[in-house]
């Protein structure tokens, strides 16, 4: 755990729960108890859809657009309906229930400028750029049967990493907090990268990265 991360921890001001659609590890059960657990943790808790480049990883695996857009629609309120029940039976007060879309924050002046910091340094910084499109790969390969993506797929699947990375970067900006945690229940380098002292891509001096996993599985927090 870095310095940094450690006292955003200890700050415990915002901690903002991505739940990508299609992804089933995170069940209702276990967001319930992950969105109990960060509310008794943190003074604010938000839990965020990434949907605003969705249609473009259904256009790098090969759906045609009109299909495209209409399964990244049905995985989008699919993913919605269940935080949205996983906070009903955490028994949280409705006043604390933060859902957002990532779209809704695509005219935000803070994220926006995030964004063009990500897109200029996946343009010009060569080892943002190779750790950046390694994961994209990596993710369609599982998805194509081990077979390797097209530059056109790879680009497709691109945009969707482009517009998450703001939230690794700032989420504290974007939301207007004091400081803010970001976490996911398995490792991602390039995440880890953004925190790295050094770092050509660095995230802001109030943000953290951490894994957190069930108590059965490993400690609560990993950073």
């Amino acid at each position: 755990m870095t310095e940094n991360c450690e006292r955003v921890v200890k700050n415990a001001d915002h901690i903002l729960v991505g739940v990508s659609p299609g992804n089933r590890y995170f069940s209702i059960p276990l967001l319930t108890s992950l969105l109990r657990w960060a509310c008794e943790k943190f003074h604010r808790v938000d839990a965020i859809v990434p949907d605003s480049a969705l249609a473009d990883n259904f256009l790098a695996l090969g759906y045609p657009e009109d299909r495209a857009v209409k399964k990244a629609h049905s995985e989008i309120q699919a993913v919605r309906n269940r935080i949205a029940r996983a906070w009903a039976a955490s028994g949280v007060p409705e006043a604390r229930r933060h859902i957002h879309l990532l779209s809704e924050f695509t005219t935000d002046p803070a994220y926006q400028s995030l964004r063009a910091t990500v897109v200029e340094a996946l343009r010009d910084n060569g080892d943002i750029r190779e750790t950046s499109l390694r994961a994209v790969r990596d993710f369609l390969r599982k998805s194509l049967g081990r077979a390797d993506p097209t530059p056109s797929q790879v680009e497709y699947a691109t945009h969707y990493l482009t517009a998450e990375l703001p939230f690794i970067l700032g989420s504290a900006t974007i939301f207007r907090v004091a400081s803010s945690l970001n976490f996911y229940h398995q490792p991602i380098p390039l995440a880890r990268l953004l925190h790295l002292p050094g770092s050509a891509l660095r995230a802001s001096p109030n943000q953290g990265y951490a894994l957190i996993r069930p108590t059965q599985e490993a400690d609560a927090v990993h950073v």
